[in-house]
Formats: C-alpha cells, sequence, structure tokens
C-alpha cells in the first residue's frame, strides 16, 4: 500500500534548496555562503539586512557585490551593491542593518544620498526597484496595501496599510 510522497519525489524536493543556493552562488560569482534566515551586507559606508522573514533558507554573500537570501516558499530579499535593494517577495526585507526586519519592507537610496523605506503594512509583499539614476523608483505590494517612490519626486501615493517614508536624516533636520 502507497501513501503520502514518494522517498524519490521527496529526496528531489531536499535536493532544490542546496541546488538552488549552489546556482545563485555561482551567479553572483564564487560567494560565500551560510544557512540562515538573515545576512548583513556591507556596501561602502551602508549596512544592510537581507532576510527571508522565515526562520529556513540560504543566504549567499559575495562582499562588496551583491548577497541574496531565498527559502524554499520563495520569500526572498536581493541587493547589490551598485544599486542597492534591487527586489524582495514575501516575506522578505531588505532594509538599514540599524532597523528591525519586518517582512514587506524595502529601502530605496536615491542617486542623490535620499533614502525612503516602503513598507506593505502587512508583512508580505513584492517590491523592486526600476530605472538608473535619478528615474529609479520602486513600488511594493500586496493584495490592496501599495506604496510607492519615484527618487525625482518622492513618496507618492499609498494604498491601504502602504506606507512610505523619507529618512530624517537624509532631510536635514
Amino acid at each position: 500500500m502507497l501513501s503520502g510522497t514518494p522517498p524519490c519525489a521527496r529526496a528531489r524536493r531536499s535536493l532544490f534548496l542546496p541546488t538552488a543556493a549552489a546556482l545563485l552562488a555561482a551567479l553572483l560569482g564564487g560567494t560565500t555562503g551560510a544557512t540562515a534566515a538573515t545576512t548583513g551586507f556591507t556596501c561602502g559606508d551602508v549596512s544592510l539586512t537581507l532576510s527571508t522573514g522565515t526562520p529556513s533558507g540560504d543566504c549567499i554573500v559575495n562582499p562588496g557585490a551583491a548577497a541574496i537570501c531565498i527559502d524554499a516558499d520563495s520569500n526572498s530579499a536581493y541587493a547589490r551593491c551598485e544599486s542597492g535593494c534591487l527586489s524582495i517577495h514575501g516575506a522578505g526585507s531588505c532594509s538599514l542593518s540599524s532597523e528591525e526586519s519586518v517582512g514587506g519592507s524595502f529601502l530605496v537610496t536615491c542617486p542623490e544620498g535620499k533614502r525612503y523605506l516602503l513598507r506593505t503594512g502587512t508583512g508580505q509583499g513584492d517590491c523592486s526597484l526600476k530605472g538608473q539614476g535619478s528615474d529609479r523608483s520602486a513600488r511594493c505590494e500586496h493584495r490592496h496595501n501599495e506604496a510607492s517612490v519615484a527618487c525625482r519626486t518622492g513618496c507618492l501615493e499609498t494604498r491601504g496599510s502602504g506606507r512610505c517614508a523619507v529618512y530624517r536624516a537624509d532631510t536635514g533636520e
């Protein structure tokens, strides 16, 4: 009598995460890795924290270049030194290391030096950075909760529990 998942399917599934981590390591260019849900990542004078928002997953860091965290359910965060936070998915977050990691949180660094924090307010979300230079913009959303920013103009309209904030230290106050 057969029940549950066949052993070969369980074996294939358990091999997925280490295989994905190895592929990510190859893509990031000879990186160091650790099994963790959260990692620190420093680029110049900016220290970021990337997290899956879950107690499991892999984080891979190529010091001075890029970092990514991902778990088996695709909760993820990705950043590169030249751009800062690039994307998060699910419970993932990408924020300054001095802040608490909150799912659905995303740091946007603009070329002129201003920084913005986007949050869906739900602990989950999909956020991504688009564009180059002063045309850079970002948007976070989860269901009907949204926040967005454009480097050229600042925080844009929010919906639901979505929030956009400029860092006070960056306003000169």
